[in-house]
C-alpha cells in the first residue's frame, strides 16, 4: 500500500508561510479553481451562475466575491471561479452540473498556485513586480499580469492581495515574492 501525502505548489507537507517587518506572504493551498465560459444566447446559464455565486457577475477588471466563492472575469462571458478546495473540491464538476451544455467549464486547481500578501508594506512590494495600477486598486479589483515574466492574475481585497500563477512555476514566483519583500524590508 502506498502511503502517499499531498504537498503544497513549492513542494512542502506544509503551506509556505514568510514574515518580513511590513509584509507577510503566505502559500494559499485551499484554493479550488474552474475556468467557465458561457455559449452563446446563455442568459439562464449566466443568471444560474450568479445564483450559484450569490452575487451578480462582474465586468472587466473585476472580480465578484461572496463568502469563499469568488468569479473573476477574464474575458467576455468567461469568469475564473474561486472557492475553497476543502469545502467544495469538486467545484467544476458541480458548475458543469448546474450549467450543462451552456457552458465549458473546465477544472483549473492543479495549475495554479495561489500567495496571499498583507502588511503595510503588500502595495510597494506589488509595484515593484506588476504594471497594474496598485495603488489605485480597490477591494474586488483583479486582473491579468506579468510577474517575472509569469503571467498571473492579482486580486485586491480589503486587507490583503492574492497572487495567483502557474503552479509549475510556483518556485520562481514566490522567490520573486520574497526577493522584493526582502528588498522593501
Amino acid at each position: 500500500m502506498h502511503d502517499l501525502q499531498p504537498t503544497t505548489a513549492l513542494g512542502a507537507s506544509k503551506p509556505a508561510h514568510d514574515v518580513f517587518p511590513d509584509i507577510t506572504i503566505s502559500e494559499n493551498p485551499d484554493v479550488a479553481l474552474a475556468s467557465v465560459a458561457l455559449r452563446a444566447h446563455s442568459a439562464d446559464a449566466h443568471a444560474a451562475l450568479a445564483h450559484w455565486l450569490g452575487a451578480p457577475l462582474r465586468g472587466p477588471g473585476t472580480f465578484a466575491a461572496n463568502g469563499t466563492r469568488s468569479a473573476l472575469w477574464t474575458g467576455a462571458d468567461q469568469w475564473l471561479i474561486q472557492t475553497s478546495l476543502q469545502k467544495e473540491e469538486l467545484v467544476a464538476d458541480d458548475l458543469k452540473a448546474l450549467l450543462g451544455a451552456q457552458a465549458s467549464v473546465t477544472e483549473q486547481s492543479g495549475a495554479w498556485a495561489c500567495f496571499d500578501i498583507r502588511g503595510p508594506g503588500r502595495i510597494a512590494l506589488l509595484e515593484r513586480l506588476t504594471p497594474l495600477p496598485i495603488r489605485r486598486m480597490q477591494p474586488c479589483d483583479g486582473n491579468r499580469t506579468r510577474i517575472e515574466q509569469l503571467g498571473c492574475f492579482v486580486l485586491c481585497h480589503k486587507d490583503a492581495f492574492s497572487v495567483l500563477g502557474p503552479r509549475a512555476s510556483a518556485p520562481s514566483l514566490h522567490h520573486a515574492l520574497i526577493t522584493a519583500a526582502g528588498a522593501i524590508s
